[in-house]
């Protein structure tokens, strides 16, 4: 997926939010050592069915920034998937363990 169509899907999603969506909540803060650290942060954006949640996730600190919306499948946890994702970092450099309190938070 380019750039440009993610930050299209991400835009779309984040435009879906009802006027009262509740902010972002931090979910994991990794110390990078010293006075930095990397924050995590998740938001509900939606439901695309039984069991499944989109949420927005963002990080942000020493080693960079990222976005993404995940599609989060409560009941079969191996179908999540990202749907969106942009900035500096990658999907894959979100820890295992904000996705985690991800899955704690939201399900």
């Amino acid at each position: 997926m380019t750039a440009t169509r993610s930050a299209v899907t991400v835009f779309a999603a984040l435009a879906a939010l009802p006027l009262r969506a509740a902010p972002a909540e931090v979910v994991h803060v990794a110390e990078m050592g010293g006075l930095y650290t990397q924050t995590w942060r998740a938001a509900d954006v939606g439901s695309s069915g039984p069991g499944t949640r989109e949420i927005f996730v963002g990080g942000a600190g020493k080693a960079g920034d990222f976005w993404g919306v995940m599609h989060l499948d409560c009941d079969t946890p191996r179908y999540s998937r990202w749907v969106a994702e942009g900035g500096y970092l990658s999907a894959e450099d979100v820890p295992g363990e904000a996705i985690r309190q991800i899955r704690a938070r939201f399900c």
